[in-house]
Parts: C-alpha cells; sequence; structure tokens
C-alpha cells in the first residue's frame, strides 16, 4: 500500500503500528549552568591543533578539564604555541602527540601509549577534516579519498580502537550533509558517514554524537567569500564559537545520535522534511526557527 499511495513523502519507516515520516525537531533548551566535566580523567581532540580544535580545548578547559591531550600530524604553530601555553598557565595540562587519526595503526598505539601515560580517557573529541571543493566532474578518486581520510577513516578508527568506559565521543560533522553544498560532494558525503557512524553506535555500541556545525567565521572553509554568500543566500550566517553538548558529563543519549546546530533564520520544508522523526501526524513544516537554531535530528530508517 505504502509503495502505490499518493503523497510527497519519500523516505518512511513502519514500526508496529507507526508510520513515521521525517522531521526536523527541535532540541531541549541548553541550560544555563552546564555540568563540570572530570578534573581526574582526561580528554582527547583530533585536529587538535587547528582553529576548532584549539577552540574546543578551551571550551573544555573552561568546563574544568585538567587534562587534554591533542592529536595532530605536525607541530602546533607559534599561534597554536600561544593558546598552549595560556592553556598552562590557567592549570591545564595539554600533552600534544602527533598521529595521523586516518592510519588505523597509528590509532591503537595511541591509545595504548595513553593507557600507560595519562589519566582515564574520559571523552573524545573528532574535530580532524580537510576540505578539496570542486564541481562533481572536477572530483578524482585522488581528492575524495583526501578529504575522507580524516573524517570516515579517522572516524572509524576511533570507533574501532577507543577504549570503553567514555563518557562521550563526538564527531565534528557538518550542515552541509543536511542542506547539501555545492562544489562540497567528497566534504557532504563524509560527514554524512559521521551521521550514520552515530547512529550505528547509538544501535550496536555505546552511542556516538555526530554534531552537525555550520559555517564558521574563522576556521575552514566558510572563510572563503564565495563560500559565505552561498550561505547568506540560504539564510544561515558563520558561527563564531564552539557550543558543545551541555551534557559532556554523562553519558550520550543513544536516542539523540545526530544534532544540527548552525545560526540560521529560517529552515524551509525539504530541508525539515529529509532529518528527524515523527508520527504521521507531525505537522508538514518546521519553519521558520529561532536564531542560532539547535535542532536535534533523529533518522526514520534503522
Amino acid at each position: 500500500d505504502e509503495l502505490l499511495a499518493a503523497g510527497d513523502e519519500d523516505e518512511l519507516a513502519l514500526r508496529g503500528d507507526q508510520r513515521l515520516v521525517a522531521r526536523l525537531v527541535r532540541a531541549p533548551p541548553l541550560p544555563v549552568d552546564p555540568p563540570t566535566l572530570d578534573p581526574a580523567g582526561s580528554y582527547l581532540i583530533t585536529g587538535g591543533l587547528g582553529g576548532l580544535g584549539l577552540q574546543s580545548a578551551e571550551r573544555l578547559a573552561a568546563r574544568g578539564a585538567r587534562h587534554l591531550i591533542l592529536v595532530g600530524r605536525g607541530e602546533p604553530s607559534a599561534a597554536a604555541t600561544s593558546r598552549l601555553a595560556a592553556l598552562a598557565t590557567s592549570g591545564v595540562r595539554v600533552r600534544v602527540m602527533r598521529a595521523d587519526v586516518a592510519d588505523a595503526r597509528a590509532v591503537a598505539d595511541l591509545f595504548a601509549a595513553l593507557a600507560d601515560s595519562s589519566p582515564p580517557l574520559r571523552g573524545i573529541l573528532h574535530a580532524a577534516g580537510v576540505v578539496d571543493d570542486g564541481i562533481l566532474t572536477q572530483q578524482t578518486s585522488e581528492r575524495l579519498a583526501r578529504v575522507f581520510a580524516p573524517k570516515v577513516d579517522g572516524a572509524w578508527n576511533l570507533h574501532r580502537h577507543a577504549p570503553a568506559g567514555l563518557d562521550f565521543l563526538i564527531f565534528f560533522g557538518s550542515a552541509a550533509a543536511l542542506l547539501g553544498s555545492a562544489g562540497q560532494a567528497g566534504y557532504v558525503a563524509a560527514n554524512a558517514f559521521l551521521d550514520a557512524l552515530a547512529h550505528r553506535r547509538a544501535a550496536h555500541a555505546p552511542p556516538a554524537l555526530s554534531l552537525a556545525w555550520g559555517g564558521w567565521a574563522e576556521h575552514g572553509a566558510a572563510t572563503g567569500s564565495q563560500f559565505r554568500q552561498r550561505m547568506e543566500r540560504l539564510l544561515c550566517h558563520p558561527s563564531w564559537t564552539v557550543r558543545l553538548p551541555y551534557r559532556l558529563r554523562r553519558k550520550l543519549p543513544s536516542a539523540r545520535p545526530r544534532m544540527v546546530q548552525a545560526p540560521c533564520w529560517a529552515w524551509w520544508p525539504p530541508a525539515c522534511a529529509r532529518v528527524g522523526e515523527s508520527a504521521r501526524s507531525a505537522p508538514a513544516c518546521c519553519w521558520p526557527t529561532w536564531p542560532s537554531a539547535c535542532c536535534a535530528c533523529r533518522s526514520a530508517a534503522s
């Protein structure tokens, strides 16, 4: 009956006596005073020497983390060294480790080394990533592999080799996987993988969260004028600060493996219809929403 039924829905799930369709739903509001992190535990950030990684380290320190492990492929820049020194001055022990998270053996060795020399690992932020933009006809397998390596291979290696008992594993994804982004086919696909992996962990393992950010005002592709103009046409604007989920101290809820956090003044029905989970009686659209929308998304398909 569903295959022959008329209607605009192209994605649905039948679970028991419920017919579920894809919708975007509002996330619970963040509390005024987020809980602090475990000062006796350690927290690892991949891509830790880049702009997002350093800002994330500063946010974790502000929440009470006192042992940070920043993982990158190279040496810290002069600007990064200055920010690391400021963290150390504030009483945070920062350990910089070189490793390519796309290399499974390197990731396994990294965790083995940490088990012998660092406080128990409590959480991981996977912020590593690169872009290599170009229209689809200009893409090659090598260009796609370059974009996939830190996000897809890196996330999979963390999933397989991270120690048990983590309070959280958060993948830094992108709203591009939800909205699409011209000239970024590889980047969109890589971030969609992060969403799918978070759902897989929610179903079969300790959960993870894929946090789909919008563009960044000071980091990555969003600093380019063409990208920013394109996002502004979608009524989306770059983020200036990293706002991490407030339940970092607790186990991540398996029911919400994906969240979108992007400063958008409006979301239109086609976007709303691609994500989320709702019963048949849910409204047909969910726009407009509010500035700095933080939306919880759940897949309608298992």
